[in-house]
């Protein structure tokens, strides 16, 4: 059947960056922490033999957090399952 979901999410990442001097190119590295909330949509269909295939879509946005210049504003969540029920 059709499902709906809400989801929280929490990333870490690294920003690589450039910076250009009369003499030479600086490599900078700054990292970046975020807390997000957002919603999927998806369907899971259960076949007569007990296979399961389930297919969701959906994506959210973080809350403002330290160096929100160089972090993503949102995600996306979305995948395809297959599994077996007994």
């Amino acid at each position: 059947g059709l499902f709906a979901e809400g989801l929280l999410q929490y990333a870490t990442g690294k920003t690589i960056g450039f910076t250009n001097t009369p003499t030479d190119f600086i490599e900078t590295t700054e990292q970046w922490r975020k807390i997000g909330y957002g919603f999927s949509l998806g369907q899971k269909w259960v076949s007569r033999n007990g296979f399961v295939i389930e297919i969701s879509a959906g994506g959210g946005r973080y809350f403002a957090t330290e160096n929100q210049e160089i972090a993503p504003e949102g995600f996306f969540r979305g995948g395809v399952s297959f599994g077996y029920r007994f």
